[in-house]
């Protein structure tokens, strides 16, 4: 089998009060994203990790485009998940990307129980926003 021969990667991406997308990867390559991580409580606690991510991908063809962002916290002592949110938004080509950013943010700050996370929630947005292409001005 030749790679020509290989089915193309899906994924499927949760959005928010719809029902989920699914994508050819290579279609839909990521154009901006943002993180911030605590692993084996570096920041916080020391048997919890939590991990806030914002990503961007955008259709290579057609300018539409995928925000989606997850927090995830996690007994990593015990092995299991203590809360995990997710939030995403599909967006019209020519849209502004930013305020989509922003809104899956806010979206996450909303369902995320711990409030000592927002700021970094927000970091994480500034982050992704920081990281989209750069806009030409001539």
């Amino acid at each position: 089998m030749t790679d020509t021969d290989k089915a193309p990667k899906m994924r499927t991406i949760i959005l928010t009060d719809r029902p989920p997308v699914r994508i050819i990867e290579g279609n839909w390559p990521i154009i901006a994203e943002g993180g911030m991580y605590d692993y084996r409580g570096a920041v916080h606690s020391p048997d919890k990790t939590w991990d806030i991510e914002i990503s961007v991908r955008q259709h290579r063809h057609d300018g539409r485009a995928i925000v989606c962002g997850v927090y995830i916290h996690q007994d990593y002592i015990r092995g299991y998940d203590i809360e995990l949110q997710r939030a995403g938004v599909l967006v019209d080509p020519g849209s502004n990307i930013s305020d989509a950013i922003m809104g899956v943010g806010w979206q996450l700050i909303d369902r995320i129980q711990d409030q000592e996370m927002f700021p970094h929630v927000r970091r994480v947005v500034d982050e992704c926003i920081s990281n989209l292409p750069a806009e030409d001005l001539g």
